[in-house]
């Protein structure tokens, strides 16, 4: 997994645009026959960090402020209204499961080596790419260590 996209899609059928109490008119441009759209660009790296949602340690990893959660949409990472991800269902269920098959079949631990990249945990800064609408989070050594080194043996020679 490293295709993540820190930048929704644009979307421009937006004539006003509003956030507090400040407000945007659209003025138009060549691709827009309107004359009154908006591009709006949605930046889900930002949004899924913002303290007015997920209080002060937004910018903590905290698993649990998702349990007992009833909100449909958690997170913006897929997008949202009419530009969110068609897959986000099936996306969500692939990565939980193998996310899942990784904790429970490997011990992941940090690189103690001398000189080994350690991971970039910066919420807004993670990228190594800066020009793109495709985020590639930064390469880290870690270390990982069979939990039943028979097991998953059995089962790498199976696949």
């Amino acid at each position: 997994m490293t295709d993540v996209s820190s930048i929704i899609s644009p979307s421009k059928d937006v004539e006003t645009a509003s956030h507090g109490s400040q407000s945007v008119q659209g003025r138009g441009n060549t691709q827009d026959t309107s004359g009154n759209s908006i591009l709006m660009i949605m930046n889900a790296q930002e949004a899924n960090h913002d303290k007015s949602w997920y209080g002060g340690d937004a910018a903590i990893f905290n698993p649990k402020r998702f349990l007992g959660s009833d909100t449909p949409l958690p997170h913006l990472t897929f997008g949202a209204g009419s530009r969110i991800c068609p897959a986000v269902g099936l996306s969500n269920r692939i990565i939980y499961a193998m996310i899942l098959r990784l904790i429970l079949s490997l011990k992941i631990d940090e690189s103690t080596e001398p000189g080994s990249r350690k991971p970039n945990i910066d919420m807004l800064d993670f990228s190594d790419v800066r020009n793109s609408l495709v985020a590639l989070p930064r390469k880290f050594d870690c270390i990982y260590t069979a939990r039943d080194s028979k097991w998953l043996e059995s089962e790498w020679n199976e696949a």
